[in-house]
């Protein structure tokens, strides 16, 4: 066995891994408690402008069969008054933004994403291919469903399961803690830049949920995000490879028999 590979400490609690040890409970508290909290810190503070509320996913109504391009939960007309009234109301708390203080909002948004990405990551389940996270799209678009779907209280997201000739969509539900964020970002925060109309806002008007230049955030700074974050969150850089591997380790312990040793799932 190479320095490379993970291996387990004897009381299968510390994960080794390039010289590195990583143990669950730093993996689970000090990582993603540490990502969420960091994540609705940014949010309450810097986007909201007030307590993170709680979202009532039950009075949001989706039509889970509608194709149609432009639909999404947010277009459909039985949230209109729920959505036109806001969990929030962010403009009537501050109702003079100026140039700059716009400018910081995007970058406090871009801050946020970036969390909200990684979080998405380690919490999502299988680590999914290429750019299946960062080209999520909110609503549908002539020949792509949309990404993010309302399925009673749940919120899950689809991504591709990386087949090119037969792509195939793999369903991930998301912890509360990561979907009250990720609506709250979609119902509040993105109208709400949207209603500053801030010159060359690449933000509100884009239908991906990570844009960047008219299409979405590339692997590169994908990865370079969860270098820095893993870094900073778990003492450990990790690059997309690594990542795999480390979850593969992590899930194969907690789950025997769920995934073979290149990490497919077993469990239909």
């Amino acid at each position: 066995m190479s320095n490379s590979d993970p291996s387990w400490s004897r009381d299968g609690k510390t994960l080794q891994y390039k010289g590195h040890k990583i143990s669950l409970d730093t993996f689970r508290s000090t990582f993603v408690h540490g990502l969420v909290s960091n994540a609705q810190r940014i949010l309450r503070k810097d986007l909201l402008f007030t307590d993170i509320p709680d979202v009532p996913l039950s009075e949001i109504s989706e039509d889970f069969t509608n194709t149609t391009p432009g639909y999404s939960f947010m277009t459909d007309l039985r949230n209109s008054t729920l959505l036109l009234n806001g969990f929030t109301n962010i403009p009537a708390r501050k109702p003079n933004f100026g140039h700059d203080a716009t400018q910081i909002y995007i970058q406090s948004i871009n801050t946020f994403l970036e969390l909200l990405l990684i979080l998405i990551l380690v919490t999502g389940g299988q680590p999914p291919h290429g750019t299946s996270l960062t080209s999520l799209q909110l609503s549908n678009v002539e020949g792509f469903a949309r990404s993010i779907i309302m399925w009673k209280t749940d919120v899950f997201i689809a991504t591709s399961d990386g087949n090119l000739e037969n792509p195939k969509p793999v369903i991930r539900f998301l912890p509360k803690a990561v979907v009250d964020m990720l609506v709250l970002y979609i119902t509040d925060v993105r109208p709400f830049l949207r209603h500053q109309q801030f010159p060359n806002d690449p933000l509100s008007r884009s239908n991906f949920l990570f844009p960047e230049n008219g299409s979405f955030w590339s692997s590169d700074r994908y990865e370079a995000i969860l270098k820095r974050v893993s870094a900073m969150h778990l003492g450990v850089e990790l690059d997309l490879e690594d990542y795999r591997i480390v979850f593969l380790a992590i899930a194969k312990k907690a789950m025997p028999g769920v995934f073979d040793e290149e990490g497919n799932c077993l469990v239909a």
